[in-house]
């Protein structure tokens, strides 16, 4: 997910100079009505579940963009530092 496009296709190479966040307003970021039009749009709510991997300011936007779907939000990473997140993430692969 990117703050400036909403979810993204794996294959979407984001722009040089791209400054944008959703922990600063004064960047633009994409709006949750508009992300929850994304989700209707590419069928992201056809599934149960969602597991956003990202920190608390991300993981809480994918929660608000997917709440009226009813979809559960798993999010392993809210409240972890970014090295710890990344020890996370490495220990994963490596299983």
């Amino acid at each position: 997910m990117s703050a400036k496009y909403g979810f993204i296709d794996s294959d979407f190479t984001i722009p040089r100079n791209y400054d944008v966040s959703f922990g600063d307003e004064r960047t633009g970021p994409i709006g949750v009505k508009e992300l929850r039009r994304q989700v209707e749009d590419k069928g992201l709510n056809k599934f149960n579940r969602v597991v956003a991997l990202g920190g608390k300011t991300y993981a809480d936007i994918v929660d608000q963009a997917f709440s009226p779907f009813n979809m559960r939000v798993e999010k392993p990473f809210q409240g972890l530092s970014i090295g710890r997140m990344m020890s996370a993430v490495k220990k994963a692969c490596q299983q």
